[in-house]
């Protein structure tokens, strides 16, 4: 376990627009100076970071998007705001890359929708776009009002050049009107700057979710993590312990399909800055955003920008740092 000291309180700065107006030494009245007050920009709900002035809110889309190696290349994952990796059967995982600031021409492979993403979308009301899924899943979106898009969709197509299942991908940029859900009402973390006592320094983060699947995040001095043959380029790694259970339904080949629930509470790392930082996660409902804090209860929020997000069963995954 790594082991951090205890959350300094950040200081709060209130800043002061003051108009100075010069001395009049004639003999009239002066009038006082108008007040000058500047809008707070508008902020990207799934980074925190500000939006071009002019920009308007929009809904949310999250494109599911295979992770296996008969998927590389993956296309536009990089140009995502967050991206969330869950366990599905067969010990592998499946990305949720949520598209908010830019809406990306080609993204995929688009593979199917699993249960466990209700609780990911619902907080920030987003659209998902996916090749289709099984009954029980279409069940939970609809019990859920999750806007879906599947293939036959405008948007979607396959690529000749590419094998199934491996071959449908989205382009964004086609979507729009009644089929999108509305937009967010709320930033998907508490983002801000938290000046946390220094953490574990870290240049080597290791995901393992079972014996099948494990990923190595490496820290490069310009300020985000890398990943060999994932284009996403993330400030911020989230590994979160999760609870896993069994649905009763297999896959093609057998394999029991996992859900992955993230309501609740659990344990996890917050990567940043090349430190490592223990955290405590907490997830009231599914349409709750996830909220952290230390073991001492003081809430950790999430530095602005792009983060990637890996839910692990804590039944057998595990996180090693160097």
């Amino acid at each position: 376990m790594i082991t951090i000291k205890p959350l300094l309180a950040l200081p709060v700065f209130a800043l002061v627009l003051a108009a100075c107006a010069q001395a009049d030494t004639s003999t009239a009245p002066v009038a006082p100076s108008p007040s000058v007050t500047t809008a707070p920009p508008t902020l990207y709900s799934m980074t925190g970071t500000p939006a071009p002035e002019g920009w308007k809110p929009r809904p949310v889309v999250v494109v599911k998007v295979d992770n296996t190696l008969a998927a590389r290349p993956q296309v536009g994952v990089g140009e995502a705001d967050l991206v969330i990796e869950e366990p599905v059967e067969g010990g592998l995982t499946r990305l949720a890359a949520f598209f908010e600031s830019r809406m990306a021409e080609r993204v995929g492979p688009v593979r199917s929708i699993r249960a466990s993403d209700v609780g990911l979308v619902m907080p920030v009301s987003a659209t998902v776009v996916a090749s289709g899924g099984s009954p029980e899943g279409l069940a939970a979106y609809e019990k859920a009002g999750i806007p879906l898009i599947t293939e036959g969709a405008r948007g979607l197509s396959r690529d000749p050049g590419r094998a199934a299942p491996y071959n449908v991908f989205a382009d964004l940029s086609e979507l729009g009107g009644s089929e999108l859900g509305p937009e967010p009402s709320q930033p998907y973390f508490d983002f801000g700057v938290t000046k946390l006592a220094p953490g574990r320094k870290v240049s080597r983060v290791g995901i393992v979710f079972s014996p099948s699947r494990s990923e190595i995040w490496r820290w490069n001095s310009r300020g985000y993590w890398e990943q060999a043959d994932v284009p996403f380029r993330p400030r911020t790694l989230l590994a979160l312990d999760v609870r896993s259970v069994d649905t009763g339904q297999r896959d093609a080949a057998g394999s029991p399909i996992p859900e992955i629930i993230t309501s609740g509470r659990g344990s996890g790392y917050l990567f940043a800055e090349g430190q490592a930082h223990q955290i405590l996660w907490q997830k009231r409902t599914p349409t709750s955003p996830f909220r952290f804090t230390t073991e001492s209860g003081l809430v950790v929020s999430v530095p602005p920008g792009r983060t990637w997000v890996s839910l692990i069963d804590r039944t057998t995954g595990q996180v090693r740092v160097s």
